[in-house]
């Protein structure tokens, strides 16, 4: 990472000194609202992209970010910056066991993605890991995971959804309280964590409009549009791309990965080239926010070479 990242993020650990732990949220056991069930999704993903041929290369796509934030993890207004991590790969999905299967000729194909981000607040280091498992041909979640420690606790949670359209939450910690509950399924329902992937996803060459669900851990389906604004330049560290921009907006509130609080709108910059990459991403209520700028876009085995052996511009991983 260049030293102008280096000092944004020093400088964003030093604002955070607030420390503390926070309580865990009580999701509701609760079943989708028929309200939100009389709204059918309508949205056209593009099969080309999903069935490229760049996801058999047998290597993942990484993408890191400078994210920029108007409020800390406590909601408190306070500007701090930090690296981004993700990344996203093709492999053989055993829905029955909920995990990667153990034998491609017995799996699903599917895409599995991951977003990773860690920063300080005080005396205290957080980190945060999301992984979703979808199926490759229409992006039907399989599972979502949530991850987090800091030094009051760890924290797990997880959705799974069942090919019988059983959605299971769980949520686990020593310190924060443990809670399960289970809802149905609405066709159209995408997590929090699958949205980068996505709107990247999406067909707008045919329409400006798609109408969707956003799955929420107590069982609601919120009504939601993305919609193609307009062609923009986008500027970020390796250069200057056109970009497809596309907003999302939220009827209500809904989690954010990045923002740690509640979100109504989001903004995706998608360069226009096949690879269709994100280079800013942008989510938003009425009183905070958060940028993310691409910093470093590449492919890697990672599981057989050292990744950051590859990288040019990050120095500091997430």
């Amino acid at each position: 990472m260049r030293s102008r990242y280096v000092f944004s993020l020093l400088a964003g650990l030093f604002l955070l000194a607030t420390g503390g732990c926070t309580e865990a949220p009580d999701p509701a056991t609760t079943a989708a609202s028929e309200t939100n069930r009389q709204l059918s999704a309508s949205l056209a993903l593009d099969d080309t992209y999903l069935t490229s041929d760049r996801w058999d290369q047998g290597e993942a796509e990484f993408a890191f970010y400078e994210a920029t934030r108007t409020h800390t993890a406590y909601d408190e207004a306070d500007e701090h910056s930090f690296m981004v991590g993700s990344f996203t790969v093709k492999h053989a999905y055993d829905p029955n066991a909920q995990t990667k299967a153990t034998d491609e000729d017995d799996g699903v194909s599917a895409f599995k993605s991951a977003l990773f981000y860690r920063f300080e607040s005080g005396s205290y280091e957080y980190r945060r890991s999301y992984v979703s498992n979808v199926r490759q041909r229409d992006l039907r979640p399989f599972k979502q995971s949530f991850t987090s420690f800091d030094w009051c606790s760890n924290q797990y949670r997880e959705l799974s959804i069942s090919d019988d359209d059983t959605v299971d939450y769980w949520m686990r910690s020593d310190d924060y309280g443990n809670d399960t509950g289970s809802f149905g399924y609405q066709t159209g329902g995408y997590t929090t964590a699958q949205m980068p992937l996505f709107i990247r996803s999406l067909d707008i060459d045919d329409r400006t409009e798609h109408l969707f669900y956003r799955m929420t851990a107590d069982g609601n389906y919120v009504r939601s549009q993305a919609a193609f604004i307009r062609t923009d330049s986008v500027t970020v560290e390796s250069g200057t791309y056109p970009a497809e921009r596309i907003t999302v907006t939220y009827e209500e509130p809904v989690p954010s990965m990045v923002a740690e609080h509640d979100v109504t709108q989001a903004i995706y910059w998608r360069h226009t080239g096949d690879d269709r990459r994100l280079l800013r991403i942008q989510e938003r209520n009425d009183e905070a926010s958060y940028t993310m700028n691409l910093v470093e876009h590449l492919w890697s085995a990672y599981w057989s070479e050292n990744l950051w052996d590859e990288v040019e511009r990050i120095s500091e991983r997430p």
